[in-house]
């Protein structure tokens, strides 16, 4: 059963400006407990003046707590000392470059006087990495009210702290967009012989375009609703991961044996893998492709000409 905390010894100012809520439960932190004898000693004779835990597992990573039980602020010298307490991820070789760990934490005293817990939950997402493996509170409460005996926490030179810490396993979905400047279009030529011989559609080699895998494919008496009546031509990005998109300007020509007379169209588009192919069902009538006098047929030959402009691209960011 959880409830607010009130009459002991906590500041309302010190939570709200630490970004933690307090309350009460009677039953012991799941994760971490730390059972203190001869409080007093700390800093005395040699020992430290704060306790670091043992490793502890939670989320399947290694923590530690770090404990200072009288920090004095420099800034305010004669004010009370603090109590802080912080959480760190006990870094192993094994973790990968630029790892990560996102989890919320909840650091506990237990109050022996009225045999429950305090939590001190924080009300936040804490981000634990390489250049910063710890975080916690620096003003959990004071010095002052942590020892004093009518507030239950100190007795008879014991002490009992604890922890709890929630990883957040699911990855987030990380994409890297990128612009490049100034975008070259690359121009790939394909000659299509025997043109009279073809079947239903004629497939290009693959061929690159911005470090991209491409391929052609032409229908010369169209495909689907445009059968027999136009020429269906499409693109295809043919190396397009999972995750991944490009936008891409593609110019698309069929050459005439008179330049000037070329037939082109354009688009710009995303090619995705649930979007791979693009292009026209209707690029150009039958009857003007084939027709001799046009001049896009000859010697039983076609020229297309694909220009490849990269646009944009997304990409699934590195593990």
């Amino acid at each position: 059963m959880l409830a607010c905390c009130r009459g002991s010894g906590i500041s309302d100012k010190s939570a709200d400006e630490e970004g933690f809520s307090v309350e009460t439960r009677n039953f012991a932190p799941k994760h971490l407990l730390i059972k203190i004898e001869s409080f007093s000693s700390l800093g005395w004779n040699g020992v430290e003046k704060y306790y670091e835990s043992r490793e502890f597992v939670a989320g399947d990573h290694k923590w530690k707590l770090t404990i200072h039980p009288d920090v004095q602020d420099i800034r305010r010298p004669f004010t009370d000392s603090m109590v802080s307490v912080y959480l760190s991820s006990s870094v192993e070789t094994t973790l990968p470059v630029g790892w990560e760990v996102n989890a919320m934490f909840t650091f506990f005293l237990f109050n022996q006087i009225q045999d429950n817990y305090v939590s001190f939950r924080g009300k936040k997402m804490w981000r634990f990495h390489a250049m910063n493996p710890k975080w916690g509170f620096s003003k959990l409460m004071s010095n002052q009210s942590l020892t004093d005996p009518s507030n239950g926490y100190l007795l008879h030179n014991k002490l009992v702290f604890g922890a709890e810490v929630y990883v957040i396993k699911s990855p987030p979905v990380i994409e890297h967009v990128s612009f490049p400047r100034n975008a070259q279009c690359k121009v790939q030529v394909l000659v299509i012989s025997h043109f009279s011989r073809l079947g239903h559609v004629w497939n290009s080699e693959e061929f690159t375009a911005g470090d991209h895998h491409w391929k052609v494919m032409l229908y010369p008496n169209g495909n689907g609703s445009a059968k027999c009546r136009g020429v269906s031509l499409y693109i295809e990005y043919v190396d397009c991961g999972r995750h991944e998109k490009v936008m891409a300007r593609i110019c698309m020509r069929i050459k005439n044996k008179t330049e000037s007379l070329s037939h082109t169209k354009n688009f710009s588009e995303w090619f995705s893998s649930t979007q791979r192919n693009m292009g026209f069902p209707e690029f150009m009538s039958v009857a003007d492709l084939q027709d001799p006098e046009k001049g896009y047929v000859v010697d039983d030959s076609c020229s297309l000409e694909i220009g490849i402009s990269i646009l944009a691209l997304v990409r699934d960011a590195p593990n």
